[in-house]
């Protein structure tokens, strides 16, 4: 076989071959530059951000306790902004003394708990489990010490946009 013919026949098997190394090459190449940003915004921190939020319901341990909530208090409403600043804002119904305050919030263990410097539930802390949180409701819980119960309870009090 002459030595032109060899090589042309030894180049076009290369180029059969090279051809889907060259292909998974560019594709490996491109999927790993596209990678997600770690700087996106989570769906936690984008939903308690999207307005103001006002208690609808109260629970210790299962039992309704709405109705021992001020209406002072019902009425106000929390606002957690940008920065981990947070408001709360009285509304016509103003308590004596005020509850109308500025705060500090953030997220805790993967989102799965709100830390609060404004204390929501009487006898409670400032750290809140998470139990929902979407567009709509924002539903938090905590044992607290309500008096006369001789033991903590859980409270759960759920938001909601007013």
């Amino acid at each position: 076989m002459p030595e032109k013919e060899y090589f042309y026949k030894e180049r076009k098997s290369m180029k059969k071959y090279n051809l889907p190394f060259l292909t998974l090459f560019f594709v490996l190449l491109l999927s790993s530059s596209c990678s997600k940003s770690k700087n996106s915004t989570s769906s936690n921190d984008t939903n308690i951000k999207k307005g103001s939020w006002k208690i609808q319901a109260a629970s210790a341990d299962g039992t309704d306790i709405l109705s021992l909530i001020p209406a002072c208090v019902l009425d106000n409403e929390i606002t957690f902004q940008a920065g981990g600043i947070g408001v709360v804002e009285e509304k016509s119904n103003v308590c004596t003394p005020s509850n109308e305050s500025n705060f500090l919030w953030s997220f805790k263990n993967n989102e799965a708990q709100l830390s609060m410097t404004a204390s929501i539930i009487p006898g409670g802390t400032g750290d809140f489990t998470i139990v929902t949180l979407n567009a709509a409701t924002l539903v938090l819980s905590q044992q607290s010490s309500l008096i006369p119960s001789p033991t903590p309870v859980t409270v759960t009090v759920t938001l909601v946009h007013p």
